[in-house]
């Protein structure tokens, strides 16, 4: 999975790899900010909340005995196994839902240190960072829940459709995935967020075609 573009370094014993355009992504979706200032606090402010979303799979991951990496790349972040073996379906739940959970305390964080730091002149730059944090930590989180393939939310649904099922049902997670999509796709289309639309739609997109490729199987 690893991208030869960019830099690598170690954070708590884990592999790092960043994608240059994953800053670019973060500067497309921070472009109504009005100047440098700004839009450095909401880049830096993006690269911190996503490494220590992809760290919360990571450390969860590696205490089930699996041997995590991270990428940072032009789609968002990616934790994947270097070695890995066959998880329960309480072990999938856990490690899906770090991340989120990790993106929720920090977003609390930021709340409660923004409530109780003085707002002045010269707190005015920490304000804002704490503010970005508690956007970007409790609403990409609570997306991130929603039950859609490939977010966390769709990885936790899957679990929860398997372990009722009693079988690695793949076809159903997919069905619910697509119509989740087709449901957020007319809310962000209805609120006028282009963004929401292209993302939303190109996840329901690929579900449909996997779904597709399973019937073709069968």
């Amino acid at each position: 999975m690893k991208s030869t573009k960019g830099f690598t370094f170690n954070l708590f014993g884990f592999p790092v790899h960043v994608d240059p355009f994953f800053f670019l992504l973060a500067a497309i979706l921070g472009g109504s900010r009005a100047d440098l200032t700004r839009m450095a606090i909401w880049i830096g402010v993006v690269f911190v909340s996503v490494l220590a979303h992809e760290l919360g799979h990571a450390f969860i991951g590696r205490q089930y005995g699996l041997h995590p990496a991270i990428e940072l790349y032009t789609g968002g972040g990616l934790t994947w196994w270097q070695s890995s073996r066959p998880l329960s379906h309480f072990e999938e739940f856990s490690v899906s839902l770090a991340g989120p959970a990790i993106g929720l305390v920090v977003g609390g964080m930021g709340w409660m240190l923004q409530r109780n730091i003085p707002l002045s002149e010269s707190t005015r730059n920490l304000h804002i960072i704490l503010l970005e944090l508690l956007w970007i930590n409790i609403v990409w989180s609570l997306l991130n829940l929603l039950p859609m393939l490939p977010l966390d939310g769709g990885n936790i649904m899957r679990v929860i459709v398997q372990k009722i099922r009693g079988y690695r049902d793949e076809r159903l997670p997919l069905m619910i995935s697509i119509g989740t999509g087709v449901i957020i796709f007319l809310a962000a289309l209805s609120y006028g967020s282009l963004w929401g639309m292209m993302l939303c739609g190109w996840f329901t997109y690929r579900n449909y075609q996997q779904l597709q490729q399973f019937r073709i199987r069968l």
